[in-house]
């Protein structure tokens, strides 16, 4: 459980809440809706004040609250109207490097695993010095099985289901896949995560 709170403080103090608020802005000045930025928050359990919340930070909560106030029927609809990086509404929030990103989630207590990184369209080579420098940052683990890619890396491995969401992609839940590790590599994720 601190490894979650950790991750959730981590995810709104250095990344979205600011974000979420100006894409909320700019979709209701692009498309002339009238999105409650507070009430919005409080739907969402998102605490401006304390800078915290119950949720993973991100567009898929916006998506939410579009079906929720009716404006959609579905969050894929969200996405492809209103929230998809092709949308005059789209922000681009300012990413910290993943190095940074990996030292401020440690210092939470956090624990980092790098996700489907040969499909960033960079070179095998190039992904290998991304991996060295982010094992080198603190890099946990990494996410070994994804169905675009697979590299090998010292340290922890994960499954790789690339989930986001039970209303975004609804055939895997919570990063499950079956079959995506080895018994042996399972038990050992869930002893150097849980102690068990």
């Amino acid at each position: 459980m601190l490894v979650h709170q950790a991750y959730k403080k981590w995810a709104v103090l250095h990344r979205t809440i600011i974000g979420l608020k100006i894409i909320s802005k700019k979709i209701n000045e692009v498309y002339g809706l009238n999105l409650d930025f507070s009430d919005f928050c409080l739907v969402s359990k998102i605490n401006i004040v304390k800078q915290t919340s119950e949720n993973v930070i991100g567009r898929p909560l916006i998506a939410k609250y579009l079906v929720l106030k009716g404006i959609v029927d579905k969050s894929g609809d969200a996405f492809k109207q209103y929230l998809s990086d092709t949308s005059p509404a789209y922000q681009a929030l300012p990413k910290a490097s993943l190095e940074q990103n990996i030292k401020n989630a440690k210092k939470l207590g956090g624990v980092c695993f790098l996700a489907h990184p040969g499909i960033w369209g960079y070179t095998d080579d190039q992904v290998k010095n991304h991996i060295k420098s982010a094992q080198i940052a603190g890099l946990d683990g990494i996410e070994k099985y994804h169905s675009k890619q697979t590299y090998d890396c010292e340290g922890l491995v994960s499954r790789g289901s690339d989930f986001h969401g039970i209303s975004v992609k609804s055939d895997t839940f919570l990063n499950v896949t079956k079959g995506n590790l080895t018994e042996l590599e399972e038990k050992t994720l869930l002893d150097r995560l849980f102690g068990q």
